[in-house]
């Protein structure tokens, strides 16, 4: 199950970085044509489509990591406690724990919704290095971990 779950972050993932990469280019194909134009408009436009290239490129790179980090997960590791790379069977829902840059989304996998959520967010957090049969305490609720996978 665990390589399904990969492969929809993964998709997903390049999905995002194919669109972020669209608009840098497309930003910096204006920064070039934008010399054509008049000389102060092109100036002031070159600068600001520069700043948002300066804004995107790093968002791409951290979507890059993210997927080098995916593509090292043992998806038939067995695990003791809570890291990047598990499934989690709470007592409420289903999580699999992913590296930074895996957003709070669902997927749906054999009919079990599984709710992905990054290692530096809040519940990634709280549950990291838990073991089953352990509870947290989130967002007023308890949750207890009933399997590692």
């Amino acid at each position: 199950m665990k390589h399904l779950i990969l492969k929809q972050i993964q998709e997903r993932l390049e999905k995002r970085l194919q669109k972020l990469e669209a608009s840098i280019n497309d930003l910096q194909n204006q920064v070039l044509g934008s010399s054509h134009a008049m000389q102060s408009w092109s100036d002031t436009s070159r600068s600001q489509f520069r700043g948002v290239i300066a804004k995107l490129q790093p968002r791409a790179e951290k979507i890059k990591e993210c997927l080098r980090k995916i593509a090292e997960i043992d998806t038939e590791k067995k695990y003791n406690s809570i890291e990047i790379g598990a499934l989690i069977k709470t007592n409420d829902s289903w999580y699999f724990l992913g590296p930074a840059g895996v957003g709070a989304e669902s997927i749906e996998i054999n009919g079990i919704s599984i709710t992905t959520i990054s290692i530096i967010s809040p519940l990634g957090k709280n549950l990291k290095g838990k073991k089953q049969g352990q509870e947290i305490n989130f967002n007023k609720e308890r949750i207890k971990i009933e399997e590692i996978i």
